[in-house]
């Protein structure tokens, strides 16, 4: 069944509806039929479009000079492009946060946390672990990416930002996208609409404010930084879900619409960590100048979809300022676990402490009508053991 037809059966349900109903229900009724008929037409009217790989400027909501002087450590070219666009910038140094959030969550248990890669200055550009050919490089240039691309697209399609809209060039649905929409009521009516997320749009940006012509050189390290920043938006970009919406009178569900969805960045986390502890080891062919292949290889190339790196890991297990890692001294470690938190693994053989702290937690909460919740303050004691 053709969206036109589909629509046409809508309106015709809303049509009977509308002789039995009353004068309130009469101007309910015609706005739904035509916020249908519009096929919520500003996704249509999208004000931004990426053409020919450059953005069309327009005029900037946020004021530029105050925008792009909240964030000093920006590179030139970052900057130039923050006062072109300083919405889109503050929704992608917003992404940023949110992917060295997930960095820390992912590498919770690991001696390497993420921790370095929390800054006072809300972006983690110039971190030096950032400069070097670790798999721990690797990750977090990814999900770097890939935080930027999941804020921006949610922004688009939220109508958050001036410079974007929703995504409105997604093509017919696949058929497995229609096997998923369809597999719990297969003969239920739905049409490809709503506002789909602009991932297309976050992935240019990206592009564009993390991959600096610095990073787009021809040396091994730029040309990894650059692969794992793809392999980030590909994470995204590749893994949209399909969301619907139900319309009909009284909850029902006559009719729903469908649209693409970034995942949520806990998702692509997850694949990334993956895709870390099976990343590639790259090297330059010496056989083909200037070309990336895996290690002991002169001519497979690393899918791009995967994790590259060139340099081994140091252990984590010291603290070292010149790349900002705190070590492992202090930290809570698991004598039970099987996990990477075991005190064996996190402590580095050097042992550790049972230490008696004292928490702090809200208890014996209770809401009030209305509307607020009221806890009290509970404290507890407990042995906890430390790396020495």
């Amino acid at each position: 069944m053709t969206e036109n037809t589909l629509r046409a059966f809508v309106l015709k349900q809303l049509l009977r509806s509308l002789l039995s109903t009353g004068a309130l229900h009469l101007v309910l009724v015609t706005l739904f039929a035509l916020s249908l008929i519009c096929d919520v037409s500003y996704c249509k009217k999208s004000r931004r479009r990426w053409k020919s790989g450059r953005l069309d400027v327009l005029t900037p909501v946020i004021a530029a000079n105050t925008a792009c002087a909240t964030f000093p450590e920006l590179s030139r070219p970052q900057t130039q492009l923050c006062e072109k666009f300083p919405d889109v910038t503050h929704s992608a140094i917003d992404g940023v946060q949110m992917a060295i959030t997930e960095c820390q969550y992912q590498f919770q248990k690991h001696r390497w946390n993420c921790s370095s890669l929390d800054t006072k200055s809300r972006t983690s550009f110039n971190n030096p672990i950032l400069m070097k050919g670790f798999r721990e490089t690797a990750f977090a240039n990814a999900i770097s990416s890939a935080g930027v691309v999941y804020h921006v697209a949610r922004s688009c399609s939220l109508g958050n930002l001036l410079s974007c809209s929703c995504q409105t060039d997604m093509g017919k649905p696949r058929k497995k996208e229609v096997r998923q929409i369809t597999q719990d009521s297969p003969n239920q009516q739905w049409i490809w609409a709503g506002c789909h997320d602009n991932a297309a749009f976050a992935s240019a940006f990206a592009r564009e404010f993390l991959d600096s012509k610095k990073s787009r050189a021809s040396d091994l390290q730029s040309n990894v930084n650059t692969h794992n920043k793809k392999a980030g938006r590909l994470a995204v970009s590749k893994s949209m879900e399909i969301k619907c919406k139900c319309h009909g009178m009284s909850g029902s569900c006559e009719l729903k619409t469908c649209w693409r969805a970034v995942p949520v960045l806990h998702t692509v986390g997850e694949q990334l960590r993956d895709r870390y502890q099976y990343a590639t080891r790259v090297q330059y062919s010496n056989k083909h100048p200037g070309r990336m292949v895996t290690m002991y290889s002169d001519r497979e190339k690393p899918p791009r979809r995967n994790l590259v790196y060139y340099d081994a890991s140091p252990n984590y297990c010291d603290a070292d300022e010149h790349l900002h890692v705190v070590g492992t001294a202090e930290r809570v470690c698991n004598k039970s676990s099987t996990d990477m938190d075991w005190c064996g693994t996190l402590c580095c053989g050097r042992g550790y402490n049972t230490v008696l702290v004292t928490k702090t937690d809200r208890c014996n909460c209770r809401f009030h009508w209305c509307c607020y919740v009221v806890c009290e303050t509970c404290t507890r004691k407990e042995w906890v053991t430390v790396c020495k």
